[in-house]
């Protein structure tokens, strides 16, 4: 799935957004991004791409990684190439995937 952009190296809590927009107001340009949380420990970015391609194209699947141990966060970002594809899945609030709900929502900042 290399072809969609997907990406497990993230570290960290992820960088600050590019505009300094730390306020929980969408980031300019994040209409097509879909924050994914409470993912199953054994998710990957592959796993990821590979389920949300069913609803629409993925341009790019980045999970976020502890820096210090490697271990997956539980959380990601899914980018849509269609904006309202990205809205449908963030009205769901819920979506299930490998045996369980994972939340769907906003990106508050540019991933």
């Amino acid at each position: 799935m290399d072809d969609l952009g997907v990406s497990g190296s993230e570290s960290g809590g992820g960088s600050s957004s590019p505009n300094g927009n730390g306020n929980g107001v969408r980031a300019p340009g994040t209409e097509s991004t879909v924050f994914t949380g409470g993912l199953p420990p054994g998710a990957t970015p592959e796993m990821l791409g590979w389920f949300f391609a069913h609803y629409g194209t993925v341009l790019s699947v980045k999970l976020i990684y502890d820096k210090h141990t490697g271990a997956g966060k539980g959380y990601g970002f899914v980018v849509f190439a269609d904006a309202a594809v990205a809205e449908m899945i963030k009205a769901q609030r819920q979506i299930p995937f490998m045996g369980k709900m994972i939340d769907v929502s906003e990106a508050m900042r540019a991933v």
